[in-house]
């Protein structure tokens, strides 16, 4: 974490004035005026001392914005006393933090209406605890453009780590010009460009064909030009059983739309037809272990090695 400059009292006033929330930082600056502390060395002198404490500044802060919550405050009230109340090392006066937890961005969360967020706050609080409310403002502000990059390497599913900087000027760019859906990016590589309801777990659950594995689009696979829409999974699940049996050949357009008429009419139908496969079906249904034909989509999807035209042109 970058170590910030508190050397001053305008530097300090600044920092107050964000945590805060405060637009205008002569505001801030003002009210202290009103108890003494200038802008210069006195006013420095003062906020160091111990005739200026913690708690005869929160006093006077809350005075002013009795509608802000009292742990932002009390974070100003930190960088007053010239210490940074998120960093690591801090002076004796400071107060300890876990980075890990970024209490900071639970504050703002809990203390701030989400519209009156910053762009790179909601961002950031995104990344954090992925809330759907936040999803849905970050993608009324990005006019449901793709802004989201995430960064090389391993992720765990659901929360896989953001480029929060290069996102951040790709939601900006939103609001101006169509963002492309990759982008070169470090070492030579390039990123893919994701809405951010893309990174949502829900939106990213996809179904598999029972019969081939392949992937289906609304129900249907194309590769084997069959139609599950309306197809339950007990049904689905006993046609992969079928399947994997070999009782019938998946290479033969007759076999595999005989097996789709009749789950479309159900397990029973299913038994008459093929009973063979009931016993199986029906032990596997009675212990929670039929397969579930369905699975989340990896992030980052694979990006081209060289996503551009011979010509130069862009695949965007």
């Amino acid at each position: 974490m970058v170590t910030k400059n508190l050397s001053t009292v305008s530097s300090r006033v600044e920092e107050a004035s964000r945590i805060l929330g405060i637009q205008e930082v002569s505001k801030l600056m003002s009210i202290l005026k009103g108890v003494g502390v200038d802008s210069g060395d006195s006013g420095l002198r003062l906020l160091n001392s111990g005739v200026c404490s913690q708690e005869f500044l929160e006093g006077v802060i809350l005075g002013e914005f009795n509608t802000v919550g009292v742990l932002l405050i009390k974070a100003a009230v930190q960088y007053l006393k010239g210490n940074d109340p998120f960093s690591n090392t801090t002076n004796s006066n400071s107060i300890e933090v876990d980075n890990k937890s970024d209490i900071l961005l639970e504050y703002i969360r809990i203390n701030r209406p989400i519209t009156q967020l910053r762009d790179d706050e909601l961002i950031a609080l995104w990344a954090a605890n992925r809330d759907s409310e936040i999803e849905i403002e970050l993608q009324k502000r990005a006019r449901g453009q793709a802004f989201i990059v995430l960064k090389l390497g391993k992720h765990t599913l659901g929360k896989e780590e953001i480029d929060q900087e290069l996102s951040l000027e790709l939601l900006k760019s939103a609001r101006k010009k169509v963002n492309p859906s990759i982008i070169p990016y470090t070492n030579n590589t390039f990123a893919t460009v994701y809405k951010i309801s893309e990174l949502n777990l829900n939106d990213r659950i996809i179904e598999l064909c029972p019969i081939c594995g392949e992937i289906l689009w609304k129900g249907y696979c194309s590769e084997c030009d069959s139609n599950f829409a309306g197809i339950g999974d007990d049904e689905r699940s006993y046609i992969k059983l079928i399947v994997d049996s070999g009782k019938i050949n998946t290479k033969t357009a007759s076999d595999r739309k005989a097996v789709v008429v009749s789950a479309s009419k159900g397990v029973e139908d299913l038994k008459v037809t093929w009973p063979g496969i009931f016993k199986d079906f029906e032990e596997l249904r009675l212990t929670g272990n039929l397969l579930k034909l369905r699975k989340i989509a990896n992030r980052p999807s694979k990006a081209p090695a060289y996503p551009f035209h011979v010509s130069g042109n862009r695949q965007f």
